[in-house]
């Protein structure tokens, strides 16, 4: 009989590999994803450095890098945190092209913030 274990770490994987031998243990395709891409300007933890395990500039989108991660877990946890918050360079982008652009506030000010488009302006002053 055979039995499929899934890590989501390619270090616990790569040891239980280690420990078990080729006679019992061979490595599958890779599940999950472990690689996610972030602008150039995009901040992250000095902390999470142990958690990554390659950074490449993206050849296709100049400006961007690409940070692969050994837990696909931390992945994620980039992917969710970094495609919901707006870069410097994205709002200066859109400021370049017309479009409407938020920043949001730094972590900690969050509370209570509303963007501009939905704060009624005081009688004489007009948005600029």
């Amino acid at each position: 009989p055979k039995v499929a274990v899934v890590f989501f770490d390619v270090r616990s994987a790569a040891r239980a590999v280690e420990a078990l031998g080729s006679t019992y243990c061979v490595r599958g395709a890779q599940t999950g994803e472990r690689t996610v891409r972030l602008a150039g300007d995009a901040k992250f933890d000095s902390e999470d450095f142990a958690g990554i395990s390659d950074v490449q500039t993206d050849t296709a989108d100049e400006g961007t890098y690409i940070l692969q991660f050994f837990d696909i877990r931390d992945a994620q946890r980039y992917r969710d945190s970094h495609e919901k918050a707006p870069t410097v360079m994205g709002a200066l982008a859109a400021d370049a092209a017309g479009e409407a652009s938020v920043v949001m506030p730094p972590p900690g000010l969050e509370a209570g913030f509303e963007p501009l488009d939905s704060v009624a302006l005081r009688p004489g002053l007009e948005p600029v």
